[in-house]
């Protein structure tokens, strides 16, 4: 099933398709994309009107976090849309320590969390006292 999956996907032109969009449109595409070739990028460009081509640095057709395309690809995704360009560390860049630091940053930071540790550590106390009253008092 996938290599016929494969075979009909790999027939699918839609070039003639092309001139009728309408909408603004991005095209990015690795220029040593080892998946699909940068030309047919390119091809697709032209056949859109008004579609910007933005060729980026890098061999893989799925841009991974590290790989030399990532950042442009944000860049040209958020100048585009006419957003400024991300600063820092990007989206899916973090290694799993990091997020895993952040989210327990994110945790001890919010006042929730505070309160149920408050209020559980308060009804802990509570309780020994209640059970060590039993012990030293019994009726």
């Amino acid at each position: 099933m996938a290599e016929r999956f494969l075979c009909e996907v790999a027939n699918i032109n839609v070039l003639d398709q092309l001139p009728r969009v309408k909408a603004p449109t991005l095209v990015l595409h690795c220029r040593n994309d080892v998946i699909v070739p940068f030309p047919f990028g390119q091809e697709i460009a032209a056949h859109i009107p008004g579609a910007k081509l933005v060729p980026l640095e890098g061999k893989n057709h799925i841009i991974l976090a590290d790989d030399p395309a990532h950042r442009g690809f944000f860049d040209a995704v958020a100048m585009f849309l006419g957003d400024p360009p991300f600063k820092g560390a990007l989206p899916g860049s973090a290694k799993f320590g990091e997020r895993l630091d952040n989210a327990i940053k994110n945790v001890e930071q919010n006042w929730f969390i505070k309160l149920v540790v408050i209020v559980a550590a308060i009804t802990g106390v509570v309780i020994f006292f209640m059970e060590m009253w039993k012990l030293w008092f019994p009726h």
